[in-house]
């Protein structure tokens, strides 16, 4: 709904995602009398997520140069899962002496609530000098509830023995303040002047309570149980120049950024504190050769923060052998990436890119093997290389069908040290994506759009994975002299 003083707007979005996952894990465990175990399991997962999403904005236009408004969105959102999983335990290529069998069982809820206020004005009558304010608050809430049974069947005995269950219960309450302000400064005829600063203020919470059956009772389990709490401020600056001269454009930018940070485990009552500034420059040059053909080049630096569950330290259990655990000692990773481009017509794009990662954060498991479990966390690896070259090939077959076609072929190479013995270890890949998007225009207003995929088998840190394919179907309707528009999509069609 939109006046010529007001623009009212908003969405909501259902959607429910059911999926399933396999896997298969061996491991060889070395007992204290110096013989070996193995252990081969069989995972099966059922996933549902269900998600409600409501956006909500209204605009205020002061003038014709200043504008006022507020955006509300929100969530609420339901996790839940069933883990099947058999663990075999015995002499590697022998009959198996012991199996263990377990189910897990998840039910997490989410809701979110964010608020924007924002200010634009406008400075000049050219409208190239503008100026923009934003504060934003934003509330996430995680329940959680686990439960894991178990029980050990004696394949010589034929019988099932040690029964085990423990639960847990938790909640994260995320609170996210921040402040920003944004300007657009015309520079001379072709240059331009873009600057802004932001500040955000993030609290989390997290409380995990274990409760363990002993003799028919559910009792508390200290050693499991933990409250963490994260403070984490940020304060930042940026500035960008653009330039056009003549067929050649040149962008040069730099961001600062200083960070910090408190990680407090209530029941080791240890805290890990952290304090750094960072730079974070970037340039691109793009020379128009002719109408049809143009080429560019680019290198920037970049950050990525850990997310605040992945500095969580609490035991997330998949069944008795193998947990997840969060590492509050995690460090951000940094990229340096460099690319060149070559672009035809102004849509078929050629990309070469090379992007150097230090410290990338990814999951790294070890073994206990007193317990014989394997325990997951996510870890800095000293160093990754990504070489990859990407084409975009959009093709116009007929006046009512077009397709857009993409395709990623890189080599990866890994770099990491064990934990233990410090020792380093190469893992490399050849990976290749290609998708298509094909959309066709049909009479009374009807489009139908097919979506495939296939991702070739691939090499990520220690994990390998399978090839993956997929097939997406939608449709869409649109009303009322096209102000309207109902969508209708089948996912995952070939799973």
């Amino acid at each position: 709904w939109r006046t010529r003083q007001f623009n009212l707007f908003g969405n909501f979005d259902q959607g429910n995602y059911p999926r399933q996952v396999t896997r298969v894990y061996g491991r060889n465990v070395t007992e204290a009398d110096g013989s070996n175990t193995f252990l081969h399991q069989d995972v099966f997962q059922r996933n549902r997520f269900k998600n409600n999403y409501l956006k909500m904005g209204l605009d205020y236009f002061i003038t014709d140069k200043q504008t006022i408004g507020i955006l509300a969105n929100g969530y609420k959102n339901a996790f839940n899962n069933e883990i099947y999983s058999q663990t075999q335990l015995g002499r590697k290529d022998q009959p198996a002496d012991s199996i263990v069998n377990s189910l897990t069982t998840n039910d997490n809820k989410f809701d979110n609530i964010a608020v924007n206020l924002n200010y634009k004005a406008v400075l000049d009558t050219a409208g190239g000098r503008e100026i923009s304010f934003d504060a934003d608050y934003a509330q996430f809430n995680n329940h959680r509830f686990m439960q894991l049974n178990d029980s050990l069947y004696d394949t010589h005995l034929q019988t099932d023995r040690n029964p085990n269950s423990i639960r847990n219960t938790g909640g994260t309450q995320v609170l996210i303040k921040s402040l920003k302000a944004d300007l657009s400064w015309p520079l001379g005829k072709e240059g331009k002047l873009e600057a802004g600063a932001k500040t955000s203020f993030v609290t989390t919470t997290n409380v995990l309570q274990f409760d363990s059956l002993y003799n028919g009772k559910y009792l508390n389990s200290p050693a499991l149980s933990d409250r963490f709490n994260y403070q984490e401020d940020i304060y930042a600056a940026y500035a960008t120049y653009r330039k056009q001269l003549h067929k050649t454009g040149v962008q040069l930018g730099l961001r600062v950024e200083s960070t910090r940070s408190t990680g407090h485990s209530y029941s080791t009552n240890t805290a890990v504190k952290r304090s750094y500034t960072d730079f974070f420059p970037n340039l691109s040059i793009e020379q128009k050769i002719n109408d049809s053909n143009k080429i560019s080049v680019a290198v920037s630096r970049r950050i990525e923060r850990p997310q605040y569950g992945q500095l969580n330290p609490f035991m997330f259990y998949l069944d008795k052998y193998t947990y997840f655990r969060g590492n509050p000692y995690l460090r951000p990773q940094y990229s340096n990436i460099g690319e060149l481009s070559y672009t035809f017509k102004e849509k078929y794009i050629a990309t070469l890119r090379y992007t150097r990662i230090k410290d990338m954060m990814e999951e790294f498991i070890t073994q206990d093997d007193s317990s014989k479990a394997s325990i997951s966390t996510e870890r800095n690896y000293d160093k990754t290389d990504i070489y990859s070259l990407s084409l975009t090939v959009p093709i116009q077959v007929t006046k009512w069908w077009s397709s857009d076609n993409n395709t990623d072929l890189s080599y990866n190479k890994f770099r990491f040290e064990d934990p233990i013995t410090g020792d380093p270890f190469f893992r490399y890949n050849l990976h290749y994506y290609i998708s298509s998007t094909n959309t066709i225009t049909l009479p009374h207003d009807m489009k139908v759009e097919v979506m495939g995929y296939y991702n070739s088998p691939f090499v990520f840190g220690i994990f390998s994975g399978y090839a993956q394919y997929n097939l997406n179907l939608g449709v869409q309707k649109m009303f009322l002299d096209k102000k309207a528009t109902v969508k209708l999509s089948y996912n995952n069609i070939l799973r």
